[in-house]
């Protein structure tokens, strides 16, 4: 793994993603790390009905080019489901920076592909993105600081390809599909039995 490290967020550009906010923290990175990282958003602009708004989008647009970042932050229209797998072969982290989220299904995607993921502190985070096993966790600017200076201790020992694959099987296990399925049909098949012993009695 060689830099420049490219850096995911993936999110329709909405206020609750924070791209604008991530935008600015990401400043805070280049100032320390120069061209060793790259930041590449992903996600509909308002240019279709429901998804998106325009006004936050050009505002993004603006700080970019305010911050003298034109060069190292890259903006992606929404990428079909089918190309997100080619996306995250590219990457090498994943950054949830959102208000609110209910799964932010991105972040399982990417680790499941092997990305590294950086959580922001949103209701639930550590439920359904545990650390150490899925994810490193954030609750500030500083904090997020300090995983880009893990990530490089990561990769300079020799670390980062390990970590990468563990993570990738927690995530495959704990979030993958047939799983999910299997306990919802177990979940429900208790609900029922429940249900029967009751009527029973």
């Amino acid at each position: 793994m060689e830099p420049p490290y490219r850096i995911c967020l993936v999110g329709n550009f909405v206020p609750k993603k924070r791209q604008y906010t991530t935008i600015q923290m990401f400043y805070d990175v280049v100032q320390e790390f120069g061209d060793e990282f790259k930041l590449d958003i992903v996600g509909a602009r308002g240019m279709w009905t429901g998804y998106g708004n325009p006004e936050y989008f050009i505002n993004c647009q603006d700080l970019i080019e305010d911050l003298g970042l034109k060069d190292k932050v890259s903006i992606f229209d929404k990428i079909a489901f089918q190309e997100m797998p080619d996306l995250y072969k590219r990457e090498h982290i994943i950054l949830s920076t959102s208000n609110e989220e209910g799964t932010h299904v991105s972040v399982a995607e990417a680790v499941a592909s092997g990305c590294f993921a950086f959580v922001g502190n949103w209701r639930g985070s550590s439920d359904v993105y545990p650390e150490p096993e899925t994810c490193w966790h954030f609750k500030s600017p500083g904090e997020l600081m300090g995983l880009f200076r893990r990530f490089k201790e990561c990769v300079s020992s020799g670390e980062a390809a390990e970590r990468s694959r563990t993570c990738s099987e927690h995530v495959h296990k704990t979030l993958g599909g047939t799983d999910r399925y299997d306990r919802m049909v177990k979940v429900m098949e208790q609900a029922l039995k429940a249900r029967r012993e009751g009527v029973e009695a």
